[in-house]
């Protein structure tokens, strides 16, 4: 029988306005011929620019990073307010230079000092990525399925689930002396009712985090996502 563990957490909930004294706000100087990146821990979720003189724009491919630059030279002070996934508000107070000192800032994660907001329906990845590291340290024995094939070994070991989100602790074993490049982790949902002279319906899933990842695994050796 599946045992299921239901992983909880404390979500916290500002509501008050007396609380604004809490956020962080930081400086940032922007230049009109250069282009600054605020690299986030997590996906920006939400941009809101105090004026159209500053540029703001996501990094193509990249979720996390925002690309900043000054639309006009010597603008009036503004500010820039990003929100991110795990449920983050950084304030930024925005200024004009010609020569600013940081053309990359590496935001850290939550201290404390930023407001965590509440978006009803969004998906925390800040959570997501706690839960996950919880259900890899969990103990487990036995599993669930298994297949094997050419030396390699796939064990679903155990599925946990919080809310809406299911988190599915697999092993990977490699039980040959070649080492093999993992090139993707792919999950279906598959309807098996099939129909005669009709097509099969298949809908791929993409995780939300996959813990421990990695691309190859070495001969004699196994890991656990």
């Amino acid at each position: 029988m599946t045992k299921i563990i239901s992983l909880w957490a404390v979500i916290f909930m500002i509501v008050n306005a007396s609380f604004a004294q809490d956020i962080e706000n930081r400086k940032l100087s922007i230049s009109y011929s250069k282009t600054t990146s605020l690299i986030f821990p997590f996906s920006i979720t939400s941009v809101d620019r105090g004026s159209q003189d500053v540029l703001a724009q996501k990094a193509r491919g990249v979720e996390n990073v925002l690309q900043v630059k000054a639309g006009r030279k010597q603008f009036t002070e503004t500010n820039l307010t990003v929100i991110t996934a795990d449920g983050v508000l950084h304030q930024f107070t925005v200024t004009y230079s010609d020569t600013p000192s940081e053309q990359a800032i590496t935001i850290a994660a939550n201290t404390g000092k930023q407001s965590l907001i509440l978006v009803k329906d969004a998906v925390n990845e800040r959570d997501i990525q706690v839960d996950s590291q919880l259900a890899l340290k969990q103990y487990v024995t036995g599993q669930i399925d298994q297949y094997n094939k050419y030396q390699m070994s796939f064990s679903l070991q155990e599925i946990f689930i919080r809310g809406n989100t299911l988190y599915y602790r697999i092993q990977i074993r490699n039980k040959s002396s070649i080492s093999y490049d993992i090139k993707s982790l792919k999950f279906l949902i598959r309807d098996r009712k099939k129909v005669k002279r009709t097509s099969s319906q298949e809908t791929e899933i993409n995780p939300l985090f996959i813990g421990n990842e990695s691309d190859r695994i070495q001969a004699y050796a196994s890991t656990t996502r």
